[in-house]
């Protein structure tokens, strides 16, 4: 209430002060009637925020329950104490479909995260660090709404979207140092002679390709996120090498947008162009007699460059032939990793419903 005070009183002599600069100062009367105005208005604007206060105030004092009936037996039916602790003694198999990945596996992240998405209450018995993670491994691996996922596990829909929402992020700040590696050059030719080992394709460093990743329409965004599909997506951009790996990864980018575009304003490629890969130097080849750089290796949506290789447009010589399935062989490896990723937490294959954030 004071600082409304002071706000008026401040807007009242800057008010008069124009006035009287525009040579049309304000008569007595005016002034008296503006300052009852203004008092009265201020009033009224005090004693609606209160009402509204109040109101609020018996809503959340007058609310149908504190816990829905359905979620008060929790500990008894919820799947964290009945379903998972089952599938755990007796049937692994069973385990794995639900969670998609073994009880020790589990265990692990479970440490490696525990510290990160661990509550304390005084209120109440807050929700367990493995609940948690298992409410978010089973709706990353089914692929169900957030409201199915509440009814399973008996927790309400809005803590299932915070659970979900904070227990990804602490993934990816626990688990990004372990799965990535630093970039060297010593990285660079190891990757190299997995390529050349496992798909006859030498001096190639990775594979990079885009996945859009369907979404529903976020709003206030438009068209910006309306693929060449006919549809809403997220474009997931990667660089996999020779085993399915992926060891480089941008996630962001609108659906509208082109690979290259993308691969353009993403981290890695702006490491890229910017030449702070740290790639190996040239190897000197004796059959062609010249230096051969270490590249990347593309589809025909990126462009061609000193690192980056593309197959040819219009492969009428044999030996153009020869290359393009040869670079074909080994680019499919990021498809396959898409594809091992989208069958191992099915999210992926779903039109994914949640904020951009989360997305």
């Amino acid at each position: 209430m004071e600082s409304d005070v002071r706000s008026l009183i401040r807007n009242y002599i800057l008010f008069n002060l124009q006035r009287e600069e525009d040579f049309d100062p304000l008569y007595e009367d005016s002034r008296r009637t503006i300052k009852r105005l203004s008092a009265f208005n201020l009033l009224r604007r005090n004693q609606l925020r209160l009402r509204t206060v109040a109101a609020c105030a018996k809503m959340r004092k007058n609310r149908r329950w504190w816990v829905r009936p359905i979620f008060l037996d929790r500990q008894l039916a919820g799947a964290w104490f009945s379903l998972i602790p089952v599938m755990r003694e007796f049937d692994e198999e069973a385990f794995f479909n639900f969670l998609r990945m073994t009880p020790s596996c589990f265990d692990w992240l479970l440490e490696q995260v525990s510290d990160l998405i661990t509550k304390e209450s005084t209120r109440r018995e807050s929700i367990s660090a493995g609940e948690r993670l298992a409410v978010t491994l089973r709706y990353l691996a089914s692929g169900d709404s957030q409201i199915s996922i509440s009814y399973l596990f008996r927790i309400s829909d809005s803590a299932v979207s915070e659970i979900i929402l904070e227990t990804t992020a602490a993934i990816w700040c626990a688990l990004k140092d372990v799965v990535f590696e630093p970039l060297t050059p010593e990285f660079w030719r190891r990757k190299s002679a997995e390529f050349e080992a496992k798909w006859d394709f030498p001096m190639c460093l990775g594979a990079i390709d885009g996945k859009h990743c369907t979404v529903q329409k976020f709003p206030m965004r438009g068209s910006e996120c309306y693929n060449y599909k006919f549809g809403n997506s997220i474009v997931l951009l990667a660089v996999s090498d020779a085993k399915y790996k992926f060891i480089a990864v941008d996630v962001g980018a609108r659906g509208r947008e082109h690979d290259a575009g993308v691969f353009d304003r993403s981290e890695f490629g702006m490491l890229y162009d910017n030449h702070q890969l740290k790639l190996p130097p040239s190897v000197y080849n004796n059959d062609l007699m010249t230096p051969l750089p270490y590249v990347f290796i593309g589809d025909n949506a990126f462009a061609l460059d000193t690192h980056l290789i593309v197959p040819f447009e219009s492969s009428s010589k044999p030996e153009e032939v020869v290359f393009n399935y040869r670079l074909s062989r080994a680019r499919r490896v990021v498809e396959n990793a898409f594809g091992i990723l989208a069958a191992r937490f099915r999210v992926f294959r779903t039109n994914m419903i949640g904020s951009e954030t989360l997305v």
